[in-house]
Order: structure tokens, then sequence, then C-alpha cells
């Protein structure tokens, strides 16, 4: 009677252990998820945010105008006519772009960067400048409008760097 009680409180034990690692797993699962989900909700309030630019009732300096409309190109999720949605914003996508070039060229892709220019209220043509490893110079250019919360690529560049396929 004695060996059944101790395989009896041993059983209760390992029980009390598994549900114990089972809850932290859980735990930590719920906290990965809990993090990915305030990132993504980040980035779309972000976006929500960046598309209140500056207008004559809601006055902001160029600068930040201009920085906004980046950041909402950069956040903006393409989808491509065959091919469906990017697996990542256009920020990722050009980094991601640019890094595959580098590792399959093995050669350094000059990063020169962001740039935007307001055509009218609310309309901005956003760019991404670099150079080829071959040092021939590259321009991206996206329109994105603010006020309809859309972008559209406006070079072949930007097409091919600005969305992403998942792999």
């Amino acid at each position: 009677m004695g060996k059944d009680n101790i395989r009896s409180g041993a059983i209760f034990i390992l029980i009390v252990i598994l549900g114990i690692s089972l809850l932290t797993l859980t735990t930590r699962f719920i906290r990965k998820t809990n993090k990915e989900t305030k990132e993504i909700e980040k980035r779309i309030t972000g976006v929500q945010k960046e598309t209140v630019g500056a207008s004559a009732t809601n006055p902001q300096k160029p600068e930040i105008q201009k920085s906004k409309a980046i950041a909402f190109v950069k956040n903006y999720i393409l989808t491509k006519e065959g091919f469906g949605r990017s697996y990542l914003p256009i920020g990722e996508s050009v980094d991601w772009f640019l890094n595959a070039m580098e590792k399959g060229f093995k050669g350094k892709v000059e990063r020169i960067g962001w740039g935007a220019e307001q055509v009218e209220d609310g309309l901005w043509l956003v760019t991404y400048n670099f150079k080829e490893t071959s040092g021939s110079s590259q321009k991206a250019v996206w329109e994105a409008n603010l006020k309809t919360k859309k972008v559209i690529c406006k070079s072949k560049t930007a097409e091919q760097i600005g969305w992403c396929p998942d792999y």
C-alpha cells in the first residue's frame, strides 16, 4: 500500500509539473502573439495617423509632412496583379530585396535613401534611391495618396523592390 501511495504522489507531482510547463509555454505563446499583434496594430495605427497630412485646416511643417508620406509608403502593403498581396510592407520589402542583391552578387549596394515630393494636397511622390553593385543608379517611385490611403508603383523598380513573395 505504501508503494501505491508513492506512485500516486509521483503521478500527481508529474501532472502538476506538466501543467505548469504547459501553462508557461502557453503564456509565452500568448505574449509573443500579443507582441506581434501590437506591432501590427502600431503599424496600422501609424498609417492611419500618417494619413492626416497638412492642409489648410491642418497646417504642418513641410519636413513633418514629408516624413509622414515616407512612413505611409514604407508601412503600406502592396498587392500585385497575378501575384497577390506582398508578404512584407514596402519598407521591409526594399530592405529584403537589397539584402538579397548583396548576397546574390556578393557586393555592396549603396543605399542612398528615401525621399518625397508633394504633388498636391495629400498626394506625394515617394522615392527610394540606391546604386547597384555595378554602379548604376536606381530610383523607385511610388505615388502615395494620403486621402484615399492608396499607394501606386510609378516605376518598374518600385514594382520589383516594393513587393515581396511569401517564401
